[in-house]
């Protein structure tokens, strides 16, 4: 099937040296790293957990002989998307004629875990590319560099990709949650409790203790974008409803001071858990929206 595939190369504007040997500040170079967003399906690549070490995640872009290895730096949900942040240092004076060497090339783009191609698209043409200066983002300002989609096929098995249940359904007061925010779905509380249905194999049910699981739930203001992550350290209750089910409850009195607010559309998303089931990890499953009513 085929699944959108975004790309995003941004320039960090922030500087770093990498120093030689001899720790002579003559000899230190400037570097600027330059980084990639890449949007997976987040239905079928469970981004935060089905890949043992998402940190092994690596971003290559071949034009002719040359390969571009771009890190793992980051990734967070997006509607139905994970979007993974890679990075590569590129010697601050070079910038320029690194980015022409991509700009409007045809090349091959490719998503590796530990070495091992899980997602790969040949042939594809990337985009003219032009520095801009863009918003400043979590306090750190970037350039656009470049945008393009295409579509690949992203496998669900393979190596470094494990078994994973899935949710199929977030609800609220038995209504389900929409995936989409418009239109989103009414909650009538800024402390709601939401019920997280799995869809489990044959003779599979959730741990009966749960004491010992970890969650991280993001939830976002679909007007501002500001989001917070709420874990059970600072906010999140998670407890075990059913063999197949649990209750995720967002209260207001969490340590990141964050209260949700009243006539305002808000996504949450479940980011990363612990959870396994028979060695199974949960396919991350995107962005829930809901609007507080009162």
């Amino acid at each position: 099937m085929k699944k959108l595939f975004i790309l995003f190369l941004l320039i960090s504007l922030v500087p770093f040296t990498v120093g030689c040997w001899n720790d002579d500040d003559d000899d230190q170079v400037a570097t600027t790293n330059v980084l990639l967003n890449q949007a997976l399906p987040a239905a079928n690549f469970a981004a935060a957990n089905a890949i043992q070490d998402i940190t092994k995640l690596t971003y290559e872009i071949k034009v002719g002989t040359t390969t571009y290895i771009f890190y793992y730096f980051s990734h967070k949900v997006v509607g139905t998307t994970v979007v993974v942040t890679f990075y590569k240092p590129v010697e601050t004076s070079s910038v320029s004629t690194f980015v022409s060497a991509l700009s409007g090339k045809t090349a091959d783009v490719t998503v590796k875990f530990s070495g091992t191609t899980i997602a790969t698209k040949t042939n594809q043409t990337l985009p003219t590319m032009t520095s801009t200066e863009a918003t400043s983002t979590s306090g750190k300002t970037i350039d656009t560099v470049a945008i393009v989609t295409t579509d690949v096929t992203i496998p669900t098995t393979g190596t470094g990709i494990v078994s994973t249940y899935a949710v199929s359904n977030v609800q609220y007061n038995g209504t389900n949650l929409s995936q989409t925010s418009s239109p989103a779905t009414n909650v009538n509380s800024t402390t709601p409790t939401f019920t997280v249905n799995f869809t489990l194999g044959a003779g599979e049910v959730l741990p009966t203790d749960l004491s010992t699981v970890t969650f991280s739930v993001t939830v976002t203001h679909e007007g501002t974008k500001k989001s917070y992550t709420l874990t059970s350290s600072d906010g999140l209750t998670i407890t075990r409803a059913s063999d197949s089910s649990v209750t995720i409850a967002v209260k207001s009195t969490n340590s990141l001071n964050e209260v949700l607010v009243v006539n305002s559309t808000y996504s949450v998303a479940i980011t990363k858990t612990s959870m396994t089931i028979n060695s199974k990890y949960l396919a991350l499953p995107g962005a829930f929206y809901f609007t507080v009513t009162q």
